[in-house]
C-alpha cells in the first residue's frame, strides 16, 4: 500500500476550531471572542484529504458531489462521527493517517527537512521527591508548561511556539498572532454598544509547514 506525505501551507492568516461566546441574560449573542487553534485537529486533516481526493478526480459540481458512486469508492459514504466511534467507518481509499506534525524546510545546515511533534508536557522536566511527593523539577505553576515543538531525531531540540522576546532577536519561532477587532454595525450602518468582537488567527512562520501522512 502506498504511503504518502502531505504538506499544508496556509496562504495566509488562517483560524481553526471553536469559538466562545458570551451571552445576554436572553441567551441573545450580544457580543464574542473567538481564538483559533494553533494547528488543524485530525478531523480537518481527514477531511481536507477527502475534499482532495473529489476534486482531483471531477467529482465535485463544483463544490457537490457529482458522482456518487465514484465519490463513495473514493473517500466513503458518510463523514467521520464521533457518534459511530465504536463502529468501524470506512472512508474509501483513505486507510489510515498519521498524527499531525511540523516540518521546518531545509537549510545549508541540513540536507533534509526538520520534522518536530509536540512533545509531553513534562518532557522538560525531570522528577524529584520531596516529603514523600514526586514533583517536576524547574516547574513553575505561574509560567505552566513550555509551549515548544520538540525534534523528532533527537528528542532534545526545541523550537517556541512563540517569538520569545528574552531569548536572540536570530532564534526561530512557530506562529504569528494576528488579532482582528470590531463593532457588528446595526441598522443604518451605526455601531452597537453591545456587539464588539475580537477575532485571534494566525500565520505559520516563514519555511514551516503542518504535515502527515497518509495510505
Amino acid at each position: 500500500m502506498c504511503k504518502y506525505q502531505i504538506l499544508l501551507t496556509p496562504v495566509e492568516a488562517y483560524f481553526f476550531g471553536g469559538e466562545k461566546h458570551s451571552k445576554s441574560q436572553q441567551g441573545i449573542v450580544m457580543d464574542y471572542f473567538v481564538r483559533s487553534e494553533l494547528y488543524p485537529q485530525q478531523t480537518t486533516l481527514l477531511g481536507v484529504l477527502r475534499y482532495y481526493l473529489l476534486m482531483k478526480n471531477q467529482c465535485l459540481n463544483p463544490q457537490k458531489i457529482g458522482k456518487t458512486n465514484e465519490a463513495n469508492q473514493l473517500i466513503g459514504k458518510i463523514s467521520f462521527s464521533y457518534a459511530n466511534s465504536g463502529e468501524e467507518q470506512g472512508f474509501g481509499k483513505i486507510k489510515k493517517i498519521s498524527p499531525l506534525y511540523f516540518e521546518k524546510k531545509h537549510s545549508c545546515f541540513y540536507k533534509e527537512n526538520q520534522k518536530y511533534l509536540i512533545p509531553p508536557l513534562d518532557n522538560q522536566f525531570r522528577l524529584k521527591k520531596e516529603y514523600g511527593e514526586y514533583l517536576l523539577e524547574g516547574y513553575d505553576a505561574k509560567k505552566g508548561y513550555p509551549s515548544v515543538l520538540m525534534n523528532i531525531v533527537d528528542n532534545d531540540s526545541v523550537v517556541d511556539f512563540f517569538k520569545d522576546v528574552n531569548k536572540s532577536p536570530d532564534s526561530d519561532f512557530v506562529f504569528l498572532q494576528v488579532d482582528t477587532v470590531g463593532n457588528k454595525k446595526g441598522l443604518k450602518g451605526k455601531s452597537v454598544d453591545d456587539g464588539f468582537y475580537k477575532q485571534v488567527r494566525y500565520i505559520l512562520n516563514t519555511d514551516w509547514y503542518f504535515s502527515f501522512e497518509a495510505e
